[in-house]
């Protein structure tokens, strides 16, 4: 735990390792997840038990989030997939591109009200000429695909990073 001040201060990463953190979490970012988060906790809770799993209770949380994490992922790809559709007028661009980035701003801890209003004076002061004739290097596109990967997979465990990472580049034959 980091300390600040006087007392003890966990990070995000530590404060969602056990069920109550994590529902505590949920509850408070995500209320309408919460039915699905503990449908799934206790359909793997119970296969952990009779598999005879030492550490059931781990297993089922991982899954539990796994699950949560899996509609979120899917909600940015048909997102993004939406987006990039032939003949979109630039209202419905402009509306996909704000839900693409309160997705992404969904993975701040703190103040997520003030940073979205950053962001809306960031967005409204970019300079539509400049974006219009830049050209960018073919290796920018590296560098960006890599770090939305690291951006919406951060905060995850590592095994279920793993695995995404592994079907992604599998995905990308």
């Amino acid at each position: 735990m980091k300390i600040s001040g006087k007392t003890d201060v966990p990070t995000e990463k530590e404060t969602t390792n056990t069920f109550s953190a994590a529902m505590r979490k949920l509850n408070k970012k995500e209320p309408e997840k919460v039915t699905e988060f503990l449908r799934a906790f206790k359909e793997a809770f119970d296969d952990a038990m009779e598999e005879g799993v030492d550490d059931h209770q781990n297993v089922a949380l991982l899954q539990a989030k796994k699950s949560i994490a899996s509609t979120k992922e899917d909600r940015f790809l048909k997102l993004a997939q939406t987006m990039i559709a032939s003949n979109r007028n630039p209202q419905e661009v402009g509306a996909s591109l704000a839900q693409v980035i309160k997705i992404l701003m969904e993975k701040l801890p703190h103040d997520r009200k003030g940073a979205l209003e950053n962001m809306r004076n960031k967005v409204s002061q970019l300079n539509p000429t400049e974006i219009a004739l830049s050209s960018m290097p073919e290796t920018a596109a590296y560098g960006q695909s890599i770090t939305l990967i690291k951006t919406l997979l951060n905060g995850y465990s590592p095994e279920y990073i793993k695995q995404v990472i592994s079907y992604t580049a599998q995905s990308l034959y």
